[in-house]
């Protein structure tokens, strides 16, 4: 079924099975339904659009246009020094297994899964009436009951002010505050702008480290990429000290526009005495 042809137009053609592959990267509500056919079209011309501009271009010539032929020259150069650079040139060695655990253990936090706490939050405009309730309100039902009265969080009142999981990102001091409490403890007021929360800790994960044999491969990558890019940097080294740049002055001063620098006024220059004889 992949195979079939899905739609075709003057010198191309598109089947279901690339039409799949191509649509993945949108999401459901910008793909059209199959029956809505002016829709797919559209959508499908849009999805083919370089091929149909590289059809219209050969059929005017454009592949015999200098400028063409100067980009497509210039493209050839980028990508056989981007093979270079990152393909051809020799690495010493590959990681072993004693330098990736070292990585992994001199690197923690690139492979540790950030903590999280979810947090019902109630936010005041004066830090006194923050303070009044957070003294007196303990159980969730309550705080719940208060954030759907009262909480100044855009959006928060229907659900009770409940944030759900934060990390440290999304809301720092929320965070930090929480961090340091129990689950079932009412923390504040807390400092938010000019406006005062207070926050019930509902739950709470701690930070993750993740085990080395799940992040074993992309560690060897960045052992590598590094290795590559250290591999380059001696090469351009090397070719530094080997490669022998001429420069030729008197084609620099031929260059030059001396008529540009010909009524350079001198005046500044000429001592003008005033003293009177």
């Amino acid at each position: 079924e992949k195979e079939l042809i899905l739609a075709s137009w003057d010198g191309g053609q598109l089947a279901v099975g690339p039409y799949l592959v191509k649509a993945k990267k949108f999401r459901a509500a910008m793909k059209p339904d199959f029956d809505d056919y002016e829709g797919l079209a559209e959508f499908i011309f849009n999805l083919s659009m370089v091929d149909i501009l590289s059809l219209e271009a050969r059929r005017i010539g454009l592949e015999d246009d200098p400028e063409y032929k100067r980009k497509l020259k210039r493209f050839k150069e980028l990508a056989m020094a981007d093979i270079m650079q990152n393909d051809s040139l020799p690495i010493a060695s590959q990681p072993d297994e004693g330098e990736m655990k070292q990585y992994y253990e001199d690197n923690p936090d690139e492979f540790t899964t950030p903590g999280k706490v979810h947090l019902y939050e109630v936010l005041f405009n004066d830090f006194r009436t923050a303070k009044t309730y957070a003294l007196k309100t303990r159980n969730l039902e309550k705080f719940k009951a208060l954030a759907s009265q009262y909480t100044e969080r855009s959006g928060k009142r229907a659900s009770g002010g409940d944030l759900g999981w934060i990390n440290e990102r999304m809301y720092p001091r929320l965070y930090k505050a929480a961090e340091r409490a129990a689950i079932g403890d009412v923390i504040g007021p807390i400092p938010m702008g000019e406006k005062h929360s207070i926050i019930y800790v509902a739950d709470k994960e701690p930070p993750i480290l993740q085990d080395f044999q799940v992040v074993k491969q992309s560690i060897k990558e960045t052992l590598e990429k590094l290795r590559r890019s250290q591999s380059f940097e001696k090469w351009v080294e090397d070719q530094k000290e080997n490669t022998s740049i001429k420069i030729y002055e008197n084609n620099i001063r031929a260059s030059i526009n001396k008529a540009k620098y010909a009524d350079i006024d001198d005046s500044s220059d000429t001592e003008v005495d005033s003293t009177e004889g």
